[in-house]
């Protein structure tokens, strides 16, 4: 009777042994892949990598820079608007004015009157394109000679415009498709049915990327054919940008990463329940932008836990 107890509390002993040491792998987290936060006394809509490396994003009286070597503030505009990065300045377009801001500074190097409200811009190669959600024109600024020129594409919101494959890409948000223009015509080329809500655009893969802020999917876009080939559900938060050969986007409460390879979710940084709206990535790490936390976090990639 003794030699059968001690048998069974010899293999309780081994089976409370296995489930805490599986509790205890399970629960592990590992390090935290928040580097910091970043706190800026107003929601943050967009996030722009600057041509030095920089971060600019919302402040509460106009567009700010965060340093990366320090986490801080280390610039603040009056400029209101959204930032967004290329040919090495941040440009801002802010009602009908154009501003281009010199990244280390903030300092003024061009303001331009745009004969549209302009709301996001893209650039490459001496021009600009700026969309007009309100008129649903796409405005393409040549900076040598400021003309511009009017195509009529769609309400392509904050996030909506990106440059890929000689290409502006516009994401439709209430018609529900994304637009492919020629850079140097300015026309329509291509029109791709996705769904309503399409909202920010990324490119990655030979392909360009597009996520809905109300079904919550993600959806790839083939450059050389412009059809839809593939779909995944991550969540409705617009934020999605491509780097170190992954695609991420941020879920209800993680930045996921999706390997192109296989189009399925690969990795995680979970970073909490909140609304997230901006992602670019610079010196080495995730940024990531808030609406109702007013904050920055700063994410390290190499911290994902690897998703099975």
């Amino acid at each position: 009777m003794k030699v059968r107890l001690a048998a069974i509390g010899s293999v309780a002993a081994v089976l409370l042994s296995a489930v805490l040491l599986s509790a205890g792998v399970a629960g592990s987290a590992g390090p935290s892949p928040v580097l910091a936060r970043i706190n800026l006394g107003t929601d943050a809509w967009v996030v722009a990598t600057g041509g030095d490396g920089s971060v600019w994003t919302d402040g509460p009286k106009g567009l700010v820079r965060i340093d990366p070597a320090t986490d801080r503030i280390s610039v603040r505009t009056r400029i209101r608007g959204t930032a967004n990065a290329g040919l090495g300045s941040i440009w801002v377009p802010s009602g009908r004015t154009l501003y281009r801001l010199n990244p280390a500074t903030g300092a003024v190097q061009a303001t331009i009157r745009l004969p549209h409200d302009a709301e996001s811009a893209a650039a490459r190669r001496g021009v600009v394109w700026l969309t007009s959600p309100e008129t649903k024109l796409l405005m393409r600024l040549d900076l040598k000679t400021r003309a511009i020129r009017s195509t009529r594409t769609c309400d392509a919101k904050w996030h909506g415009i990106w440059r890929a494959a000689g290409s502006i890409w516009l994401a439709c948000y209430n018609e529900g498709e994304v637009l492919r223009v020629d850079a140097a015509t300015n026309r329509v080329v291509a029109r791709i049915r996705v769904a309503y809500g399409v909202h920010g655009l990324t490119a990655g893969a030979g392909s360009v990327w597009v996520n809905n802020h109300a079904n919550g999917q993600l959806v790839r876009i083939d450059t050389r054919s412009n059809r839809v080939v593939a779909r995944l559900r991550t969540g409705t938060n617009p934020a999605i940008v491509f780097a170190r050969g992954r695609l991420w986007e941020s879920g209800d409460k993680a930045v996921l990463g999706i390997d192109p390879a296989t189009n399925r979710v690969v990795a995680r940084l979970p970073v909490g329940s909140g609304e997230y709206y901006g992602l670019t990535y610079a010196d080495g790490s995730l940024w990531l932008s808030t609406i109702g936390g007013e904050r920055v976090l700063r994410l390290d990639p190499a911290r994902a836990a690897a998703v099975r």
